[in-house]
């Protein structure tokens, strides 16, 4: 059976026709905002029955060149940005990818990139890489940074929203960084409050996420 596309509500070429129109009117339009759902787990469907690890490994690999063969895509027409110290210039190439991106995936939706199994997965490998320690002295230091912490208690991470936009990084623990599976160099790992998130570099936008990946975690400290 021949599988279906994994990154969500592919609009590829409708990302390329805004392409050509940006660059005849100089004034690209911005896609919507993507709805932001509640931080909870559930909508990651944590009752889904467990995969094996080699499988739900397999399935995000999979998944995650899904993403970046369509980002190569959107890419390739992009007009490619020279070596420059232009810092306009470079933020309107970035500007430029971000937008393509968000509306080539404009039907994207949480777990298409990290379904169910994978994201219980995650946790798992959370859980097992902090074990031993005290969770809320993790989870304050994900937020140790005050505008980090902000940015936790007043917005919700979802698929296609802007990331880190303004605000500051957060780090993420060493131990939990080794348990996690390798990304593709565009792609990096990331926490806002609790929530893991996968997001974009390149065009600085969040590409799936995982409520509460402390939670099994905190499971195994009660």
């Amino acid at each position: 059976m021949r599988r279906t596309s994994a990154v969500g509500g592919i609009g590829l070429y409708a990302a390329l026709g805004w392409l050509v129109a940006a660059s005849a009117s100089g004034q690209p339009a911005r896609p919507a905002n993507p709805t932001r759902p509640l931080c909870s787990a559930r909508m990651s469907g944590t009752s889904a029955t467990p995969s094996s690890d080699a499988v739900a490994i397999a399935d995000l690999r999979w998944r995650l060149d899904e993403y970046v063969a369509l980002k190569r895509q959107v890419q390739a027409g992009i007009r490619p940005l020279h070596v420059t110290a232009d810092a306009a210039a470079i933020r309107q190439s970035v500007d430029q990818l971000t937008t393509a991106l968000r509306m080539a995936r404009a039907g994207a939706r949480q777990g298409d990139i990290v379904p169910p199994p994978v994201a219980g997965y995650l946790r798992a490998q959370i859980a097992t890489a902090i074990d031993g320690e005290d969770v809320e002295k993790v989870i304050a230091a994900l937020g140790e940074d005050e505008e980090q912490s902000l940015v936790s208690r007043t917005r919700c991470p979802a698929v296609n929203m802007r990331y880190p936009g303004s605000g500051p990084v957060a780090t993420i623990p060493p131990a939990i960084l080794r348990a996690l599976p390798r990304l593709p160099p565009d792609l990096s790992y990331g926490f806002i409050g609790t929530t893991l998130i996968l997001w974009d570099m390149d065009a600085g936008v969040i590409v799936d996420v995982v409520p509460d990946a402390l939670s099994a975690a905190a499971g195994r400290t009660r």
